[in-house]
């Protein structure tokens, strides 16, 4: 999965990308790396200690995006349909998923899993 840096820097990306620049909206997935952000990381991405603090205690605590959206100028919005910003980290998040021990299968691994899996679903 990504880092909370990882991620605000991609939708820093696509915010700049927006028509309008005033509402965007992400995935839950990416919505969940979001709040791996810590106060230090913010701080380090040009948010003063207060509002690094305050964004980090919204996500962690509340699971919202109200603050990180007042930070950036844009509404951000979790939407289940929405694609992942980042390409390939729906492999990741599945590799971490389906991994057994310490180690994670590769993303070919885990796309024959899934057809495996979907074969015996079918199956029934």
């Amino acid at each position: 999965m990504a880092t909370g840096i990882q991620m605000l820097e991609a939708v820093r990306e696509a915010i700049k990308g927006a028509p309008d620049h005033k509402e965007f909206r992400l995935s839950v997935f990416d919505a969940y790396d979001l709040k791996k952000l810590t106060p230090s990381d913010l701080e380090a991405l040009g948010a003063d200690p207060k509002t690094a603090e305050a964004i980090s205690t919204d996500l962690l605590r509340e699971g919202s995006l109200e603050k990180l959206s007042e930070w950036l100028g844009a509404r951000l919005v979790k939407d289940k349909d929405q694609r992942n910003l980042i390409p390939g980290e729906g492999f990741r998040r599945t590799a971490g998923m389906l991994a057994n021990g310490n180690e994670s299968p590769t993303p070919d691994e885990i796309v024959e899993e899934i057809k495996r899996m979907r074969r015996s679903n079918l199956a029934r």
